[in-house]
């Protein structure tokens, strides 16, 4: 039905594949849950007979897969995992099912590989299921690997992430300590972003990191920029900062490593060339109380990373900048702030109005310009 080209033509085609899929799949298992065998080894032969059935409806879903145009669509409905307890637990079945699942983890689209976690507490997400000590690990940790190499060097280096997966600490320690590099990356990030909730995994992550030379290298590294964050985070310096048009970040970033800024609060960067990547250095100064971004291409990322690490900020100015509906769902965790201008983005008046209700503390909030 799809050939051999980038697009499918048949737009319902997807929908009803998985449709039939999910449906046999449940019917499968219900079938087999209320079916009662005399002994073991007429069950044994009703299962090899009808496996064939459940391979198929797995087949397919790996089929789906491997289409760059319907690999989305399909990550998004799986990561719910809209599947009964049994299959994940069916040997055959998920042999396949997690071919898929790496397909979405090797996925280079946000939307696609973020679909690996889960999206509700109470439940647990892929990356849960195929870790060490899962519901289903038959590869000593590899596909749990490539679903949190993907993951921490691209979208998921936030320390929202990294404390979420707190709970997997065992298996993230026991991974590095046989060298795998994307569980050294995560732990490492989860000292440098502060993020372990634990006081007493510290040590253990430490001690984990030293105990191989990868990880010893990369948390050398960790510690030499603390050490650094320590000298610029030291009490001195102006209390308020206005930079000229011509910074970028990298200029922002020499400034901040060439001096202490302990004592800065406010701080414009009005009219000059920065990106959301200036987000990676100005979360380096906790005392931030007012920060101005008026006309730069600031956007929703750097928001998400400021929303992570700056509690005290109260005056935020992102007139004429790109930031959308979604970067105001990151400022909704901004208790502090009181005054915010939002003139001339891409937000919408109804959003807004939703995120004053998330912030009782706002005072002032300027809406001229944006999207009825």
């Amino acid at each position: 039905m799809h050939g051999y080209t980038t697009f499918c033509p048949f737009l319902l085609v997807l929908s009803n594949f998985i449709s039939v899929c999910l449906s046999g799949i449940d019917e499968f298992f219900q079938h087999r849950k209320n079916f009662h065998f005399q002994d073991k080894t007429n069950r044994t032969v009703y299962e090899e007979k009808t496996d064939s059935q459940l391979v198929c409806y797995a087949k397919i879903l790996q089929r789906i897969s491997t289409f760059y145009d319907w690999r989305p669509h399909l990550a998004v409905v799986l990561q719910l995992v809209p599947f009964p307890y049994l299959a994940l637990e069916h040997i055959s079945f998920m042999k396949i099912l997690k071919n898929v699942v790496k397909s979405f983890a090797a996925d280079t689209r946000c939307e696609v590989h973020r679909t690996v976690l889960t999206i509700r507490e109470s439940n647990k997400g892929w990356l849960e299921i195929f870790c060490l000590g899962g519901i289903f690990c038959d590869d000593d940790g590899e596909t749990f690997s490539l679903m949190l190499s993907t993951l921490i060097s691209c979208c998921c280096r936030r320390k929202h992430f990294l404390l979420n997966i707190n709970k997997l600490i065992s298996s993230l320690l026991l991974l590095a300590s046989r060298e795998n590099q994307s569980c050294i990356d995560t732990l490492c990030a989860m000292i440098e972003l502060n993020a372990v909730e634990n006081p007493t995994h510290v040590l253990e992550i430490i001690l984990t990191l030293q105990s191989t030379p990868s990880g010893l290298e990369k948390y050398a590294n960790v510690y030499e920029r603390q050490r650094a964050l320590e000298r610029m985070r030291q009490k001195g310096g102006p209390r308020e900062l206005t930079l000229s048009s011509r910074f970028t970040d990298s200029l922002l970033e020499i400034l901040l490593s060439e001096g202490s800024f302990g004592d800065l609060e406010c701080l414009s960067l009005a009219f000059t060339r920065v990106t959301s990547a200036c987000a990676e250095h100005l979360i380096k100064l906790p005392g931030l109380r007012n920060l101005n971004f008026w006309s730069t291409r600031f956007g929703d990322a750097g928001l998400e990373l400021l929303s992570e690490h700056l509690y005290r900020l109260e005056v935020l100015n992102l007139c004429e900048t790109s930031i959308t509906n979604k970067g105001l769902t990151y400022l909704a965790s901004m208790k502090t702030l009181r005054k915010l201008n939002l003139t001339s983005t891409n937000t919408s008046l109804s959003a807004i109005m939703a995120l004053k209700k998330k912030l009782p503390a706002l005072e002032e909030c300027d809406v001229r310009y944006v999207n009825v």
